[in-house]
């Protein structure tokens, strides 16, 4: 062993005086110094794990983004008594007042119901547990789809939206907690992007799904609507083959064994998983006598309110980057920068945004959080300068004549800019962020804001996004612009790093620079300092 060991009276003394190797290595692979977590992996019972809680979670927000692009111009046909079906699938017929406002209500209402749920996810999965609220959500989600997908009007299918929203919102919380603690630390930056690429990928299957070529007719359109219901059912029959949450197990539930049995069978055979339940009683111990706390609670609380002020500009950010107005409305974008065969090139954003959130997932524990949001919210900027510029050349040169190519080329790289730099930072990090920077008795506090802030800044664009396209035409991404450099400066100020960290240290650095940091000196402080 070329490694420092340090042996322990546990080690089995061979007849020679020498320590057997396998001793000195027991469920270590490969031989580390102890005190020093064994190298954290993934596994296939982990990654069948994470894969079965998005799928129904993650996946329900990703259906409910990609769902409507393709299929917007049938469903104004079909809602409009068009017996021809005849559908210009290259124009932007958006140009009646009520359509536009009806499918910009339709498009929007998932927030509505987002909302609601992400204000009491957090409490449901803290009471009944993280998979039971998972399993149980799938009923809304089943109602939902239903709903839409037998809708003959705009307000049936408004409903089946709130619908939608409530279960896209609460597996959003849930499934973020779940995966943020069924792996190890040294992992939680991967598991916890395996959410947003649950909703890339979901995102490009609606998006094809939606093509004029498959399910985007008006016979078939009200089918792309009601996959909602097998995403349910797929979480349904998969969710229950795999264990409850070892910390929830081990801190609300006090269930010691639980958690360890649930962590043997996440950690696979012959792992350390004495490290893991060292890191939860530590934070067990750290957060003794305190119960969890109301929002008005924790607010009142110093180093909790910086750390709600940070999640709500983080989720800010996620919304307010112009991704879900380049998904909602890519079709119209590109078809204003004077595109044919609009539903075909929709499909390159949604494959763009699943290979960069791949990408994420693999350097996110490697070059950390902050510096993630700090790429991506400046490449952002970058990108909405690029689209901003193809539509004001497209306009000022060609007067949006469809073949003006090298216009169109400059807004197609712009959008995919917006795609990949969302996705390698204020895409996966905002909900990452939440469980590594609350204890447990705020934690249910911290989705509740992160939620608040996400949906209804979700919802603002669904409603506006389009009116401002089309009253600062051809400016109007600027607004995207302006939005990401306060961002950037504002996640330059008060985003720690956080990758590794486990709780308590975070909570207690936290505490330490509030105790140390007088009145707003510390939103300040924090910013780029080690924990």
């Amino acid at each position: 062993v070329s490694a420092p060991v340090t042996i322990s009276e546990d080690f089995d003394v061979g007849a020679n005086g020498h320590v057997p190797v396998e001793e000195l290595c027991k469920g270590a692979d490969p031989c580390v110094e102890v005190g020093q977590p064994p190298k954290a992996k993934l596994n296939l019972y982990l990654i069948g794990a994470a894969v079965a809680a998005v799928v129904g979670a993650s996946g329900q927000f990703g259906y409910a983004i990609g769902m409507l692009n393709n299929i917007r111009p049938v469903i104004i046909s079909d809602f409009q008594d068009n017996t021809t079906c005849d559908v210009d699938f290259d124009a932007n017929n958006l140009s009646s007042a009520t359509s536009k406002r009806s499918f910009e209500l339709a498009t929007a209402m998932i927030c509505v119901g987002g909302l609601v749920s992400s204000l009491i996810a957090g409490s449901l999965s803290n009471r009944f547990g993280r998979k039971p609220t998972l399993l149980a959500n799938n009923i809304v989600a089943i109602i939902g789809g239903f709903i839409m997908g037998f809708a003959r009007s705009y307000a049936v299918l408004v409903t089946g939206r709130v619908f939608q929203g409530f279960a896209a919102g609460m597996g959003l919380v849930v499934v973020a907690t779940y995966l943020g603690e069924i792996g190890p630390t040294a992992l939680r930056g991967t598991m916890g992007a395996a959410s947003q690429i649950g909703i890339s990928l979901v995102i490009l299957i609606a998006t094809v799904l939606g093509l004029p070529q498959l399910l985007g007719t008006c016979g078939l359109w009200n089918v792309v609507v009601g996959g909602p219901i097998l995403f349910a059912v797929l979480q349904l029959a998969s969710l229950p083959f795999f264990p409850e949450s070892p910390k929830f197990l081990y801190l609300t539930r006090n269930d010691a064994e639980g958690a360890r049995a649930a962590l043997r069978r996440l950690r696979g055979a012959g792992a350390n998983i004495e490290v893991d339940i060292e890191e939860m009683e530590g934070e067990k111990q750290a957060t003794a006598g305190i119960t969890q706390l109301t929002f008005l609670e924790a607010i009142k609380v110093r180093s909790l309110r910086s750390r709600l002020l940070l999640t709500a500009m983080l989720h800010s950010s996620q919304q307010l980057s112009g991704i879900n107005g380049v998904f909602f409305y890519s079709s119209a974008i590109y078809s204003s920068a004077g595109l044919s065969n609009v539903a075909v090139v929709a499909l390159v954003p949604a494959v763009v945004n699943l290979i960069f959130t791949f990408v994420s997932l693999k350097i996110v524990d490697r070059l950390g959080r902050r510096k993630l949001m700090l790429i991506g919210l400046a490449g952002l900027i970058v990108s909405h300068l690029m689209l901003t510029a193809g539509f004001s050349f497209n306009k000022k040169y060609f007067d949006g004549v469809k073949g003006a190519n090298w216009t169109a080329g400059l807004t197609i790289t712009g959008s995919l800019g917006v795609v990949i730099f969302f996705s390698l930072g204020p895409g996966p990090i905002p909900w990452l962020i939440v469980c590594e920077l609350f204890p447990l008795s705020s934690l249910a506090i911290g989705y509740i804001l992160a939620g608040i802030f996400n949906w209804f800044m979700n919802f603002l664009v669904g409603q506006f996004f389009l009116d401002i396209l089309l009253q600062l035409d051809p400016y109007g991404f600027l607004v995207f612009v302006g939005l990401s450099v306060a961002f950037l400066a504002a996640t330059y100020y008060l985003l720690p790093e956080t990758r590794g960290k486990r709780i308590e240290e975070v909570d207690m650095f936290y505490r330490t620079e509030a105790s140390e940091s007088a009145g707003y000196a510390l939103l300040l402080n924090v910013g780029g300092k080690e924990i």
